[in-house]
């Protein structure tokens, strides 16, 4: 086995994005949802769907704590999030684009429309960058 693919493993865990985390726009970086649950390694997509759930407001004052994001705009961000339903298509409802990325590997994922996907989150307790916080006071 590859040396790399050795020391890759040694410190890979069971889940990718743990509980916790603040799913955020691949594009325009608004937080959209927060994670009930951890999500695995390679877990489909339609599996993960009741992981989501939108950002509230209390979840947001948590993140915007010391950053210039006043209340009525963040109760207006929230207002418009939408809970997830399988089938439904990842798009942001701040920028219109897609909050996450996908991937297919392989020739089955691609016929058996069964992609994996990554998505840009801020881990549970991490800072908020400055690139999110001048996305969001804007």
């Amino acid at each position: 086995m590859r040396q790399t693919l050795v020391e890759t493993l040694e410190h890979a865990t069971a889940v990718e994005y743990p509980k916790g985390s603040v799913v955020i726009c691949h594009d325009c970086l608004m937080p959209l949802y927060i994670l009930t649950r951890g999500i695995g390694f390679g877990e489909r997509a339609g599996r993960t769907v009741s992981a989501y759930r939108p950002v509230s407001e209390r979840d947001l004052e948590v993140l915007a704590e010391g950053k210039d994001w006043p209340a009525d705009k963040r109760r207006q961000h929230c207002q418009r999030i939408p809970e997830l339903k399988t089938g439904d298509p990842a798009l942001c409802p701040c920028c219109g684009n897609s909050f996450v990325r996908v991937t297919a590997t392989t020739a089955d994922e691609v016929i058996d429309r069964a992609y994996t996907f990554e998505l840009v989150t801020i881990p549970p307790g991490a800072p908020v960058s400055d690139r999110q916080e001048r996305a969001w006071v804007r």
